[in-house]
């Protein structure tokens, strides 16, 4: 990652120097993705909120708004910010549809359905990723397709369909694998690991979460995917009572995700260093990381945040079907 980061601002350089307005904004994009992937999320908002004011107010270029619009819901869903992350991903698909631009499209789909996955509505989340994945099949587009996959398998596990989450998320490997999409299979490894686990094969899944855990820590080297292993490891140790194997693991976790600013993530990993600590007899640590993950909790998610979702999906959907029937009054 450190290699792509300096080409793409030598490249930003010589694109500045010659004023090509468009191919510095297609690299300012694919910097704005590194310093996510970092956790460094407002420096990505930083990079994605100058171009979104670039594009819209000194060269119109309605792609390149696509891109950031789309961008910027991701950073938004990553920092558990689902109000911002819904009017970003909804003006995404708005535009996609406007210009008939199918990719992106798919990809405002998906940015909606994560919204939906992560406020626990996820019947409307696995509509828009089957939308999306008939989209990314339509176009042959193998790394989306397996994303999609992976997205469904953890949607089903949200509903308790852990069978076919398993099925799902065992087709998404293999195409993964055939592209060399590493982070991707870092993801999908941690997301079956813990399909087994809840499936009661825990040694099966601890195999997956090591796997995830070689590719996030040494290949990749992306915090967020590292701390999913940490967390799920520590979460299976303290599932066979062996609480002095998961408390390593989470007390990695615990300090990563605090320094990334994933609140979500942070909640997780407190909770089951709480549960290691109770397992292990020290009451003391065990109540204070149940104080600071109930805390965390209050943060991460509320009912209010769910319905400003979906009174913002139906504005665009009424709005969608009275520009649809517009023509017909005329």
């Amino acid at each position: 990652m450190d290699s792509a980061d300096y080409y793409y601002h030598k490249s930003l350089n010589k694109f500045i120097e010659i004023d090509a307005l468009v191919e510095e904004g297609k690299v300012n994009h694919h910097l704005a993705i590194i310093q996510s992937y970092r956790g460094n999320f407002d420096k990505a908002h930083e990079i994605v909120d100058l171009n979104l004011e670039f594009f819209t107010n000194e060269v119109l270029d309605s792609t390149m708004l696509l891109r950031f619009y789309s961008m910027q819901a991701g950073i938004h869903i990553n920092q558990t910010n689902y109000k911002a992350g819904i009017e970003s991903a909804l003006k995404s698909l708005e535009l996609a549809e406007k210009l008939k631009n199918k990719v992106r499209k798919a990809h405002a789909l998906k940015d909606l359905a994560d919204l939906y996955h992560y406020t626990g509505n996820e019947e409307q989340a696995i509509k828009y990723e089957k939308e999306a994945l008939a989209i990314y099949e339509e176009m042959n587009d193998k790394i989306f397709i397996a994303n999609i996959l992976n997205d469904l398998g953890n949607t089903h596990y949200g509903l308790g369909r852990y069978q076919e989450a398993l099925e799902y998320l065992e087709r998404s490997l293999p195409i993964s694998e055939e592209i060399e999409a590493k982070s991707l299979i870092a993801i999908t490894c941690s997301n079956i690991g813990k399909t087994l686990v809840i499936l009661g094969h825990i040694d099966q899944g601890i195999v997956y979460f090591e796997r995830s855990l070689q590719i996030s820590r040494h290949v990749t080297k992306i915090p967020r995917n590292e701390v999913w292993a940490l967390k799920h490891l520590g979460d299976a140790y303290n599932k066979l009572n062996q609480p002095h194997k998961a408390l390593p693991f989470l007390n990695r976790a615990v300090p990563i995700a605090h320094s990334i600013g994933i609140q979500d993530d942070l909640y997780g990993s407190l909770q089951k260093r709480s549960i290691s600590y109770e397992l292990l007899g020290n009451l003391s640590y065990a109540f204070k990381d149940f104080k600071r993950f109930e805390a965390v909790k209050d943060t991460v998610y509320n009912i209010e945040k769910t319905k400003e979702i979906e009174r913002l999906t139906m504005v665009f959907e009424t709005k969608k079907k009275r520009t649809a029937i517009s023509p017909s009054r005329k």
